[in-house]
């Protein structure tokens, strides 16, 4: 629950059976807080994809800001929303707010904070705790991999619209590709010190999740896509030093991948594509790539 009560609330169900979206349409009825239910039509296992539901939900909301919050992720933080409402109206400039998640499986602490480096250097360093600070770009997208979930993100709509919302060619981490974007075009950035939401990260074993059900070359390759697709839409040269440097993890992991099933010639063809693509970036220097640059003189 939010002690922030001037919600509109907007409910995508992507994929439920015709059954399961007339219980919970009953449920919602129940409800003494309105929602705007929509029922997506399943297409697949995975439904349309968590990229398109949520653009559903941005096209329907008609607030100044927007949040999410998945069905396996939860707000424990009550005054999540009402400290950045209060902190908002009196900053203009305010496009993009995030906050700390703690992990969980299985109702067991994985780890206390998603983002461990900002409460051990950005909050810690400025001696801060529960308040809303700004950040600057670069302490947004100081290392590829990291980002915020969109459950901890409170975001302009504006800029939503501007940027076009989710990217929906991937199914797979398609929350960084977004929040790499936002960063890119947001004027101004706040960090939220405290711990806003629990994050339920999936069981592998259970398969159950997009996550769990790509391969790791998969997820690979669809993090090589999004490094790509952030090269063509970003501009700042943090955003576009993240997508390079996620972008040359990407390529090393396919070109290593394939090294260890022995083929060769696909190693190569990845490592070539990470020549041309990231030039510069950091992985060069690795001893691992040595092998990579054996391979291409052998393979001319």
């Amino acid at each position: 629950m939010q002690v922030h009560d001037d919600l509109e609330i907007v409910l995508v169900d992507d994929g439920s059976s015709e059954a399961a979206a007339r219980a919970n349409r009953a449920l919602l009825e129940a409800s003494a807080r309105p929602f705007q239910y929509v029922h997506v039509a399943a297409h697949g296992p995975g439904g349309s994809g968590p990229g398109r539901a949520r653009n559903i939900g941005i096209a329907r909301a008609t607030g100044t800001f927007v949040t999410f919050c998945d069905d396996d992720d939860a707000w424990t933080d009550p005054k999540h929303l009402s400290r950045v409402a209060l902190h908002a109206a009196n900053a203009p400039q305010a496009d993009l707010y995030f906050a700390n998640q703690r992990a969980m499986r299985d109702d067991a602490v994985l780890f206390e904070y998603w983002l461990p480096a900002y409460t051990t250097k950005v909050v810690a360093a400025r001696g801060l705790d529960g308040s809303i600070i700004p950040v600057r770009r670069a302490e947004c997208l100081s290392r590829a991999g990291d980002f915020p979930h969109g459950n901890t993100c409170v975001v302009r709509k504006s800029l939503l619209d501007e940027i076009g919302g989710y990217w929906e060619g991937v199914r797979y981490a398609e929350d960084m590709d977004l929040f790499v974007r936002m960063a890119d075009r947001a004027r101004e950035i706040y960090f939220q010190c405290a711990t806003v939401a629990r994050h339920d990260i999936p069981n592998p074993a259970l398969r159950n999740n997009v996550s769990t059900r790509r391969s790791a070359d998969g997820k690979a390759f669809d993090l090589a896509m999004i490094a790509e697709h952030l090269m063509f839409h970003c501009s700042t040269p943090e955003a576009r030093a993240y997508a390079k440097e996620l972008g040359g993890q990407a390529l090393r992991a396919l070109a290593l991948s394939r090294v260890h099933t022995g083929d060769r010639v696909s190693a190569a063809s990845w490592a070539r594509q990470a020549l041309v693509l990231y030039p510069t970036w950091k992985w060069f220097a690795y001893t691992g790539f040595l092998r990579f640059g054996a391979m291409l003189t052998r393979l001319g």
